[in-house]
């Protein structure tokens, strides 16, 4: 059979590079369909750009060489290879970026969903502080009050049972300034005295409740010199009567007082050489007009 090349116009080669220009078609490429055709027209002579027609004997010739030709069949397929393979490698591309895309805006999730969960931490936080910082005040302002009620309800209960020890009066109206014994020291001389002792010492321990005898006015509350902190009570029947050594007052000048009402706490102020009671009772309200004490308070009634 006769190489149907000889009877081409053009070469065997330059018809194989016309050849190459067709095996870049593609489905997905029709431009280089157009292209590798209108290249084997050219060589070929067909018009298409022209419209001219092609002779039939070269149409048939360059349709014979593409699909009889070994190395135009293969190269055809490498270049179709190549393409799917440009294809897939853009598909490939796009798949990695669309996942790339998806993984960033899950890791934006996440870091929001972190954030919100680090904020509503922080605000469960603050509010078990402000909880527990209002439950502790709470409890500090109930044992604030609660001490404060007990240490009124204590108070009280002193005073109850100052009162109830308190001795009852004697007909008269009069009581002892305190519950100790006396001394038997009024009218005594010696070191711890410049003069004769013009009071009653009794028995008192540091803070022993010291009492009116009887009903009175208080004309005194203050320093007396060697008498140290002193009260000094004036009553109906003309008479005084001082209380001496003192720690603490209960009343203040002007106060009327009831017989047995605490007056004073008993110390050791002044001349003293450790905590007494000193008690006098006078004429008048200051030292040098005194009398007998315990004379005194028997004739009302105490017994001393």
């Amino acid at each position: 059979m006769p190489n149907p090349l000889s009877r081409l116009p053009v070469s065997r080669t330059t018809v194989t590079r016309a050849a190459d220009a067709v095996r870049g078609f593609h489905p997905r490429h029709p431009a280089a369909m157009v292209v590798g055709i209108a290249a084997l027209a050219s060589l070929t002579g067909v018009g298409i750009a022209s419209g001219a027609p092609a002779h039939p004997e070269h149409t048939a010739q360059v349709a014979s060489i593409a699909s009889t030709d070994p190395a135009t069949q293969a190269q055809l397929a490498d270049r179709q290879d190549a393409v799917a393979a440009r294809g897939t490698a853009r598909t490939d591309l796009a798949t990695e970026v669309l996942g790339g895309q998806q993984a960033a805006e899950a890791q934006k999730a996440r870091i929001a969903a972190e954030q919100k969960a680090a904020a509503e931490a922080a605000e469960r936080a603050r509010v078990e502080a402000e909880q527990k910082a209002a439950a502790e005040k709470a409890a500090a302002e109930a044992a604030a009050q609660a001490a404060a009620q007990a240490a009124a309800q204590a108070a009280a209960q002193a005073q109850a049972a100052s009162v109830q020890a308190a001795p009852a009066p004697s007909p008269t109206g009069y009581v002892r300034p305190v519950d100790g014994a006396p001394h038997g020291s009024y009218g005594r001389s010696g070191s711890l005295w410049s003069h004769g002792h013009t009071g009653e010492d009794f028995s008192a321990g540091m803070g022993t409740s010291v009492k009116a005898v009887t009903a009175g006015t208080v004309v005194k509350t203050g320093w007396g010199g060697a008498y140290g902190n002193e009260v000094v009570i004036k009553h109906p029947d003309g008479k005084y009567t001082q209380y001496g050594h003192l720690s603490k007052f209960s009343v203040s000048a002007g106060q009327t007082v009831t017989a047995g009402q605490q007056i004073a706490l008993s110390g050791s102020t002044g001349n003293s050489t450790g905590p007494h009671l000193h008690f006098e009772v006078r004429t008048g309200p200051n030292y040098g007009s005194d009398i007998n004490p315990d004379a005194y308070l028997r004739a009302h009634g105490v017994n001393v």
